[in-house]
């Protein structure tokens, strides 16, 4: 399940903060197509006057972060090992917790990310590292501001280049590709 956690967040690049991850039910998850359906995010404020937290599942915040992105082939396999492996729940969800909840962001990143990273021999990272590792590779592959946008769930091609665009100037594309080409063998 580690892995799986880190290939979504490298291969479908989602939002930043790992709560559209955890949002994932299997009926959004097309093994079938390759498509990933990005429907809900779940967020886990306090409860007033505790330090408990409960899941809250909403629809994304902006138009353009419900979307369908691809998965790699790589991503479908690790997922349809994933799904016979996968705890039940009511509803479905693809990383569920204990009590049958969406798996809480931190203890995905905690139990999931970095140990995937110690176990890879790279250094720990963050998934908006992922998130700007993946974007960045793109743009720096000759992908329009658009295409990634898109895949990214931004509003549009100019929210990407106001991201990226002094990253790109700063002469990181070279790099970003190297380390991607390098990653891949």
């Amino acid at each position: 399940m580690k892995l799986v956690r880190v290939a979504l967040g490298q291969f479908t690049q989602r939002r930043p903060t790992t709560q559209r991850r955890v949002g994932l039910t299997w009926a959004d998850v097309d093994l079938a197509a390759g498509k990933l359906h990005i429907r809900r995010s779940v967020s886990w404020p306090k409860r007033r006057g505790t330090k408990e937290t409960q899941a809250r599942i909403y629809k994304p915040k902006t138009k353009s972060g419900t979307r369908t992105i691809p998965m790699r082939p790589e991503l479908v396999a690790a997922l349809k090992r994933w799904k016979l492996a996968c705890p039940p729940t009511e509803k479905g969800w693809v990383f569920p917790g204990e009590t049958g909840e969406p798996k809480h962001r931190s203890t995905i990143i905690h139990k999931g990310l970095h140990p995937a990273c110690d176990a890879a021999g790279v250094p720990r990272v963050g998934i908006h590292s992922l998130r700007h590792t993946f974007a960045s590779t793109l743009l720096a592959a000759g992908r329009t501001p658009a295409e990634v946008a898109a895949l990214c769930g931004h509003k549009g091609p100019a929210v990407t280049m106001r991201i990226y665009a002094h990253w790109l100037a700063n002469g990181h594309a070279a790099d970003a590709l190297d380390a991607a080409d390098h990653a891949a063998s």
